[in-house]
């Protein structure tokens, strides 16, 4: 990430989507790691379990994989922009936009990604009362809410980013 950030020979609009691709994968490593670091504390000092803690973990883990889908696609409309217009297509102004569509791409993601705070559609089990484990509840706004993420950011992201 670091490299990324300071490597100058890259196009700017192409190192700005590869740093929000590496994001999203740190976003991923970190919440996966301190929800199971977080599980062994709590069973070896005893501390008590939260659904609110889990469901913040579940939102930082979905939020992370809908990121590195979506920053892909975005990779892929960034290079095809930049060999289809060339030297306009790194101008201040298409700078700008790539920035604005970078906010708007993270703001749709972690507004989508708040679904585990639904109990309605994400339902927190816990294995021996240590370690939480959300799950899809089996209901129409679980399958509606599970359709809607599969096709906004698995299906549709695949599809345009073989499409460009």
């Amino acid at each position: 990430l670091i490299v990324t950030i300071f490597e100058f020979q890259i196009s700017r609009p192409i190192r700005i989507s590869l740093i929000n691709i590496l994001v999203g994968c740190l976003i991923v490593g970190l919440s996966g790691a301190t929800k199971y670091l977080s599980s062994l504390l709590i069973g070896y000092i005893g501390l008590e379990t939260s659904d609110l803690f889990c469901r913040f973990f579940s939102w930082f883990y979905l939020m992370g994989q809908a990121s590195r889908l979506s920053f892909m696609t975005m990779l892929a409309i960034v290079v095809n922009i930049l060999v289809r217009y060339g030297e306009v297509a790194k101008g201040r102004k298409a700078l700008v936009i790539l920035l604005v569509t970078v906010a708007v791409v993270w703001l749709v993601v972690a507004s989508y990604s708040l679904v585990p705070f639904s109990s309605q559609i994400i339902k927190v089990d816990y294995i021996e009362d240590i370690m939480c484990s959300p799950r899809l509840q089996q209901t129409l706004p679980g399958y509606i809410s599970a359709a809607i993420y599969f096709i906004a950011f698995g299906l549709l992201s695949y599809i345009l980013t073989i499409a460009i």
